[in-house]
């Protein structure tokens, strides 16, 4: 088995640690801290912030390598648009889970600011599109309490 700091030395291995195993680490122990805890924040940290870490290390880490690759920007404005679509769905996903009424307004509306941060993004190539949905997506931040 070859230890873990000898793939540093290749450019492809450094590439497989900072794409897959720094996001893993960060979901596991974000996964580890939500058994600690109790409640809706043990749900919340297992349900939601963990596979959110993992999706916005891993694309952003994956965006970075694209964009460096191709010289091209547009990627990383569809790579930002595909992880906070999936960041909305985890935080969507958690207010089916949730039994308090008074919290579930909150998990949608933080739910639906990610949503169109990432369409913000998605439009963000054209800047004139980029502003409305971005404006949306703040209202609905200020509107979540969480």
């Amino acid at each position: 088995m070859i230890p873990l700091f000898l793939l540093l030395l290749h450019t492809l291995g450094f590439y497989l640690v900072t794409l897959i195993l720094i996001p893993s680490i960060a979901m596991v122990t974000a996964m580890l801290i939500g058994d600690f805890l109790k409640g809706l924040t043990s749900i919340a940290l297992k349900r939601v912030v963990a596979p959110s870490v993992f999706t916005y290390l891993f694309f952003s880490t994956l965006s970075s390598y694209l964009t460096s690759a191709f010289k091209t920007y547009v990627i990383g404005y569809f790579i930002s648009f595909l992880t906070l679509l999936l960041i909305s769905q985890f935080v969507a996903r958690l207010e089916k889970e949730v039994d308090k009424v008074e919290l579930m307004d909150s998990i949608k509306y933080a739910s639906r600011f990610f949503l169109f941060l990432g369409l913000a993004y998605l439009f963000g190539i054209y800047a004139p599109l980029f502003y409305p949905f971005l404006a949306v997506s703040l209202v609905y931040l200020i509107a979540s309490p969480l």
